[in-house]
């Protein structure tokens, strides 16, 4: 997908995959990404990744039990160590407890089991 704004006016059905254009994500993670950005104090937050088909999701690296197959995870950019802080404090009050962290995004997603990961730098 393009790089999509999560702002107060986004529906489920923006998230899309890139490839293929097919899913949305699920209602209930799209209402918790919504107080998600109500906690940040920002008007908007660029989404990198949202729905994946299965084909997409191995393109990138993604596990078999990725929430993003599903619509309940998402890939935001955040290029600062700020906007890094923002969204981590921001996904805890949220109630997002899947966190993984990359160089320049910040995975979230709505797993019952709280994890959080760093990513490997790709060179």
């Amino acid at each position: 997908m393009a790089n999509v704004l999560l702002s107060k006016n986004s529906k489920a059905n923006d998230f899309f995959c890139s490839c293929c254009r097919e899913g949305e994500l699920d209602a209930a993670f799209m209402s918790q990404l919504l107080r998600f950005l109500g906690f940040t104090g920002l008007s908007s937050l660029t989404v990198t990744s949202g729905f994946r088909c299965p084909k997409h999701n191995r393109d990138e690296g993604g596990k078999d039990t990725s929430l993003h197959l599903v619509g309940r995870a998402i890939d935001s950019f955040a290029p600062t160590v700020q906007i890094k802080a923002i969204i981590l404090d921001a996904a805890h009050h949220a109630g997002l407890n899947g966190i993984g962290l990359g160089s320049n995004f910040i995975h979230l997603d709505n797993r019952e089991i709280p994890a959080k990961w760093t990513y490997p730098k790709k060179s």
